[in-house]
């Protein structure tokens, strides 16, 4: 069961979700590998940090520009916003 079906739950899946157990689950820092990748700032350094949303108003047919690249548009936006900030911060 996922997501996109949890209307079509039969009672039988509801109960299954429901009778499991997490109180004995580690926390992510509890787990050593995570722990170890947390204190690490060269492993910390290859996961891409965190997104926040926001709500921007951008021209249409710059949009549509972006959006010609098919999916991943936003990534894109990102990328060309930090390329844009690393040169500018450099000179």
């Amino acid at each position: 069961m996922n997501r996109k079906n949890i209307d079509t739950a039969t009672d039988e899946d509801i109960s299954y979700w429901k009778s499991m157990d997490f109180s004995n689950a580690k926390r992510a820092n509890e787990i050593p590998i995570i722990k170890a990748l947390q204190n690490n700032p060269q492993a910390r350094a290859m996961y891409a940090p965190r997104k926040k949303t926001i709500t921007l108003r951008i021209d249409e047919d710059i949009l549509a520009l972006l959006k010609k690249g098919g999916r991943g548009y936003q990534n894109r936006l990102n990328n060309m916003l930090r390329e844009l900030l690393k040169e500018n911060l450099n000179q």
